[in-house]
């Protein structure tokens, strides 16, 4: 059985095309990860390429793990399987994020950007802590000049490559956002300390300014593989521009992504004058509200539009207010679920140690004077990490229907993911056993397909947090 057995055709050519560039363009579901996990493993194990010498960016580390897992499957016979508790044994292929790649860069090139070896990364606490502490310094009021909003600015400089030096305000809020990036990069250097951002940044900047070093990386990773493309932004676009090479070097560079992921026309878009049609903005003119990335929203200019036939599927999602929600089946619309009415759901839910299972449960759970989603509070016992609604249910028999169907449907378990000291037939042992021995995995991925879910993207994770949160970022 060889790597491309599986394939169709396009995918196989993909797979083999190991040298020069190579754009992969597919809708979601169509295997675009698969064809690049499995042509890291072609070029290893058919094109006899060094693994040390091929790197994969993504965007996530659960996306970097799972990549790794993957890979390292395909190619066991030759890697051997790691024991109980051992991390994975790749031969020295590199796979990781933008930001954790480029924090192993600057630990080994620490001397080159002028910092001492034991330098850390604040987190968005840090980082926010810091802009308020020169704020008071400066005298600027935080009820005018919103920290958030601030450090949302100085971030969205630093994804463009653009330094204190090289900035430019283009009002009163964006001379008052520079004088305080000025401050704020100094005191990092003080501390020996980075932000996330500085990581691409520095990274990228080295890599333009140093020959040296930019050839050391371009000889060191000479096959570059990067998933969900079109989701760079320009430090990042950079950085693998800088690795890559001229045009002349070989540049294999292997990239994948959804060209579809675009604004359709009648998409409402938050502007300071209130919600207008995204076709209604003109470049360079139009302000846009937009999420910051730090918990808050900001003022954005519209730099550019580019317009394009889309012959594809829209969805179309109304609310009981009235309003219409637009857009194509790539993108996720965020809503919060509001708890009422003695309705009874149905949910998926996923535990990371044993698989997935079928459940239901009331609407809502009470504390006090306070009512919350019960599913929510099922997750919480469960010791889950993440579930998704199937059906809304009148009542309880409808519940159960919905519940016993799905799971003989599918071949998934209703049992409980822990018993703990609760009385339930089965004891955490059994429940163990039982779902190692089925493969839910699969029966999973069946029903979301079958019911337009993306297992990509829980309907609620327990303990989640947004940037700007007090949960510090992990980086691998």
């Amino acid at each position: 059985m060889t790597l491309i057995h599986d394939l169709n055709p396009q995918q196989a050519a993909a797979v083999q095309a190991v040298h020069g560039p190579v754009l992969v363009l597919a809708g979601p579901g169509s295997g675009k990860t698969r064809v690049l996990t499995r042509r890291i493993a072609y070029m290893i194990e058919e094109a006899g390429i060094a693994p040390w010498n091929i790197l994969a960016v993504t965007f996530t580390n659960k996306a970097a793990r799972e990549m790794g897992e993957r890979v390292e499957g395909l190619l066991a016979d030759r890697f051997g399987e790691p024991l109980p508790g051992q991390a994975r044994r790749l031969g020295g292929l590199t796979i990781g994020t933008f930001h954790s790649i480029c924090a192993r860069v600057l630990r080994v090139e620490t001397e080159r950007i002028g910092f001492e070896r034991n330098w850390v990364i604040y987190d968005t606490a840090d980082q926010l802590a810091l802009v308020r502490a020169l704020m008071r310094e400066m005298n600027f009021d935080e009820k005018r000049y919103s920290p958030r909003a601030i450090l949302s600015r100085i971030s969205s400089q630093k994804n463009e490559l653009i330094t204190p030096d090289a900035y430019e305000a283009a009002g009163y809020f964006e001379e008052i956002a520079g004088r305080v990036y000025t401050r704020y990069q100094d005191a990092l250097r003080a501390n020996n300390a980075m932000d996330f951002d500085d990581l691409l940044m520095r990274t990228t900047l080295l890599l333009r300014r140093d020959e040296e070093i930019r050839v050391k990386y371009q000889q060191k990773w000479q096959y570059l593989l990067v998933d969900e493309f079109q989701d760079t932004n320009t430090a990042q676009y950079e950085l693998l521009a800088a690795l890559a090479g001229a045009p002349s070097n070989n540049r294999n560079l292997f990239v994948v992504g959804d060209e579809d992921q675009c604004v359709v026309a009648g998409t409402l878009i938050a502007t300071p004058d209130g919600a207008r049609p995204v076709e209604e903005l003109v470049a360079e003119s139009d302000q846009i509200v937009a999420a910051s990335g730090h918990a808050a929203a900001a003022h954005g200019t519209v730099e550019r539009r580019m317009v394009r036939d889309y012959d594809g599927d829209v969805v179309v999602v109304r609310t009981e207010n009235g309003r219409e929600l637009r857009a194509t089946p790539e993108h996720c619309v965020f809503g919060r679920f509001e708890p009422r009415g003695p309705y009874r759901y149905v949910y998926l839910m996923y535990s990371a140690d044993l698989g997935y299972r079928i459940g239901r449960t009331g609407a809502t759970r009470t504390s006090g004077e306070k009512a919350y989603p019960g599913f929510k509070e099922r997750l919480r016992q469960e010791r889950g990490d993440a579930i998704w609604l199937l059906k809304a249910c009148i009542d309880a028999a409808e519940a159960a229907y919905w519940e016993a169907y799905l799971a003989a449907q599918y071949g998934l378990p209703t049992a409980c993911f822990y018993a703990g000291d609760r009385r339930l037939a089965m004891g955490d042992a059994q429940i163990k056993q039982l779902f190692h021995e089925l493969d839910t995995e699969a029966a999973a991925a069946r029903l979301a397909h079958d019911l337009g879910l993306s297992l990509a993207h829980p309907h609620h994770v327990p303990q989640a947090t947004i940037r700007g949160g007090s949960t510090r970022k992990t980086i691998s």
